[in-house]
């Protein structure tokens, strides 16, 4: 399912402290740019950069509806709680399909953790782990710290959430209209989606 709403620009912001983090970045990035690195060794270094949050493409959203929401999605706590994304209707709703091994999810991560302690309790974040091994998704979210609320599938998915690659992220209106569907890492730390969020809280 391709991406709704096109990323505008690109932004190459580079999270990084000075010292040796920075010359490993900056090796990286000359090895990326040399074109006879082998296809797996390119992948390999984009992923571990993209995994690490150092290039995330930026986009500036639009509140259009694209369809409407169905919440009689079951979900379940990682502590055995079922409930469903009805418990959150008539609240905005930021929803993020991601599994702990994939490099995409973990480099946006950091800034839906800071998009979330933002927003406080005005936005109902559903991140959706898709893990089928549990102990690493525990322990990925203990190493990290994250506070984030996670929620595991009680069933598979099915449309409009179906999707054929993660990370992909819904944000649903208090009307119940999926208002941005993206497929792929993108930094939501931005002024751009802080300003949505708030305009989507208004009644």
């Amino acid at each position: 399912m391709p991406s709704s709403q096109p990323i505008a620009r690109k932004s190459f912001r580079s999270r990084f402290s000075a010292g040796p983090v920075a010359l490993v970045v900056l090796a990286c990035t000359a090895l990326l740019l040399w074109k006879d690195v082998p296809g797996r060794a390119y992948r390999r270094v984009k992923n571990a950069l993209i995994g690490r949050g150092y290039f995330l493409p930026v986009t500036t959203p639009n509140a259009q509806p694209v369809e409407a929401a169905r919440y009689d999605l079951p979900l379940r706590t990682p502590d055995g709680k079922s409930l469903s994304l009805a418990q959150f209707r008539g609240k905005v709703i930021f929803l993020n399909v991601w599994a702990s091994w994939c490099p995409p999810c973990r480099g946006e991560m950091p800034g839906i953790d800071r998009l979330y302690r933002e927003t406080g309790g005005d936005v109902a974040f559903v991140l959706l782990s898709v893990d089928d091994n549990r102990k690493m998704l525990d322990h990925y979210l203990a190493q990290k710290g994250y506070q984030l609320p996670v929620y595991l599938p009680d069933s598979a998915l099915a449309a409009p959430y179906k999707t054929q690659s993660i990370p992909a992220t819904f944000i649903i209106n208090r009307q119940g209209q999926i208002v941005f569907r993206h497929e792929g890492a993108l930094d939501y730390d931005t002024p751009a989606f802080r300003a949505l969020l708030a305009s989507l809280k208004k009644p």
